[in-house]
């Protein structure tokens, strides 16, 4: 057994060392590439240079990626028009969870609190509101104020972000980290009129259908 398993470990090798030197990406650059994206889960260009030399390395090997990610079940989405590149894991498409589900099995990815979910949930609303409306700027984002977040949450979900002000900072962090979300600065979260920008990301991170909890039937439902 040990024998096949190093053998079928030099197949995989050679495979992706032969695919790397059509796309003249290193294997150095490959592995990191790979490490980027299960760490983190999504590749961003413009973030940052670093972020945007990744995703056009990725954009290199595209084809070998997702080939080589489909062998864990993971699925690899290219978003052309934002330009960026997200991992889901095993039987993860997008956020589909609804608020209070004890039964979700969250174990090959993290997971989200109950706060953080609302939160994201909310997000995507506003963020679909706002394309209605025609109000994206050019890099197709949402300007909202952390007043407008708030009042959606309670009237929405009938919820609010906690009271301690670390756990507050805790959420945004995340949310920033998978890049759902810009701010102007985490030190203003306690004043209404702060902003912070809900980025084209959340739409592929949030199924339309996890709205549904969201409606006012739903949510007088949850709360009945």
């Amino acid at each position: 057994i040990h024998h096949t398993e190093n053998w079928q470990m030099n197949e995989i090798v050679f495979f992706v060392e032969k695919n790397l030197k059509k796309s003249a990406v290193a294997p150095e650059r490959f592995q990191q590439v790979v490490s980027r994206l299960l760490g983190r889960g999504i590749i961003c260009y413009g973030d940052s240079q670093i972020e945007s030399e990744l995703y056009n390395d990725a954009l290199r090997t595209q084809a070998l990626l997702a080939d080589f990610f489909s062998v864990i079940g993971a699925k690899l989405i290219h978003e052309q028009q934002f330009k960026y590149f997200r991992l889901y894991p095993p039987g993860v498409g997008t956020l589909s969870v609804e608020l209070d589900d004890e039964n979700v099995d969250h174990s090959m990815r993290e997971s989200l609190t109950q706060h953080e979910t609302a939160c994201v949930l909310v997000l995507r609303l506003l963020y679909d509101q706002a394309v209605q409306e025609g109000n994206l700027d050019d890099q197709a984002e949402v300007h909202i104020t952390m007043e407008a977040l708030h009042t959606t949450l309670q009237t929405r979900l009938k919820r609010s972000l906690p009271e301690r002000v670390v756990e507050r900072k805790n959420i945004f962090s995340k949310l920033r980290r998978f890049k759902l979300i810009r701010m102007s600065s985490e030190d203003d979260l306690e004043k209404p009129e702060s902003w912070l920008a809900i980025r084209p990301m959340i739409v592929g991170f949030v199924h339309a259908d996890a709205l549904d909890a969201m409606t006012p039937e739903a949510t007088e439902a949850g709360n009945a």
